[in-house]
């Protein structure tokens, strides 16, 4: 079995997370081939628990030394990274957001095709068992009728959080929906499809930062039905909830843990299906949830199997829920109901304000 070389960029926990996965179950599959990170401190940390070069600067990456390279900087950063790697011929899977500004990637996804290297997105959730369980559900034709789809996220983000050099600020991050819920929110599109129109709130409850820390919204999805949206990092002492629920005209389906890795309620006509929780939940150990493992456990087989490294998430597909979180900022920017279909852009996000 040929293992495939990876890059880290960036090796703070995201980078810790995925080097976790991998020595306890995929270790057979994929080796540690680079690791780049400006901070020496982080580059001696990596160096003494994992293996392969470790460099400072991006452009030390080379497309002989690694098949995979996975961006775990700042979101601020992901664009720019992943434009780099790319120009140098390596195939780059960066974790979300994509970037910041739509036309960073839009203007990625064609080098990529320029330099014929991958370029590919990271949305775990996609891969969870309940994720997975509905999605299937509504691939079949009994589904029926939306009549509401919603996510919440209740978590908390003390304002410690907030005072580095990039959380919280438009130009590095965005607010909660950027960086917290975009799983949720993604989720929540990917299941039932865009948004029609759509209406924003947010504010700041209890942190101080340029964007929010509490967004709510609502709307219209395009194949029919509601929509709502509730995120927040204010709640105290700590993280409260966070969960997927869609209301049919026939099913009633609730979806919460930590990762949103738990079914916890399923009815169709007003029966409930207990026997579908346990089979489709999982158990996990921390809020990264287990899709990161789904995801390279496809990758790797894929490449087994036919030779070829397929990404289970585009470029494309990532950019959906960009194009999600701008049009809810737009909304509130200018406080007024937004068409999705006419692909505005926030004046604020990844933007000097």
């Amino acid at each position: 079995m040929s293992k495939l070389k990876l890059a880290f960029i960036g090796l703070g926990r995201a980078a810790q997370h995925y080097a976790e996965v991998i020595k306890e179950n995929l270790s057979d599959e994929y080796i540690f081939s680079v690791g780049v990170d400006q901070y020496a401190e982080s580059r001696s940390k990596w160096e003494k628990e994992n293996s392969g070069k470790t460099f400072a600067s991006i452009d030390e990456v080379s497309k002989d030394d690694v098949d995979i390279a996975i961006i775990t900087t700042p979101s601020g950063s992901h664009a720019e990274n992943s434009k780099v790697l790319l120009q140098n011929g390596v195939n780059v899977l960066c974790e979300k957001p994509i970037g910041l500004n739509v036309e960073d990637v839009v203007a990625n996804m064609a080098l990529a095709k320029e330099k014929s290297v991958l370029y590919g997105g990271v949305f775990q959730n996609r891969l969870n068992k309940p994720i997975k369980y509905i999605e299937n559900l509504f691939s079949q034709n009994d589904f029926g009728k939306i009549i509401s789809a919603s996510v919440k996220l209740q978590w908390c983000r003390l304002q410690d959080y907030y005072n580095d050099e990039w959380h919280g600020r438009w130009k590095t991050d965005g607010g909660v929906i950027s960086q917290q819920a975009i799983h949720h929110i993604d989720a929540l599109f990917y299941l039932f499809g865009p948004p029609e129109f759509l209406s924003g709130f947010s504010g700041n409850i209890n942190n101080k930062l340029e964007a929010e820390d509490t967004f709510v919204a609502s709307g219209t999805l395009l194949k029919g039905g509601f929509f709502t949206i509730e995120a927040t990092t204010a709640v105290r002492p700590e993280d409260f909830s966070a969960s997927l629920e869609v209301v049919t005209d026939k099913y009633q389906i609730s979806v919460g843990g930590i990762a949103l890795n738990e079914l916890t309620r399923v009815k169709l006509d007003g029966v409930e299906l207990s026997n579908e929780l346990k089979e489709n939940s999982e158990t996990v150990k921390n809020g990264y949830g287990n899709g990161h493992y789904h995801m390279l456990k496809e990758i790797s087989e894929n490449f087994n199997d036919s030779g070829k490294i397929i990404f289970p998430t585009s470029a494309e597909s990532s950019l959906d829920s960009i194009k999600y979180i701008h049009a809810l900022y737009s909304s509130v920017e200018n406080n007024s109901i937004i068409s999705f279909s006419d692909d505005v852009r926030s004046a604020k996000l990844g933007q000097d304000v």
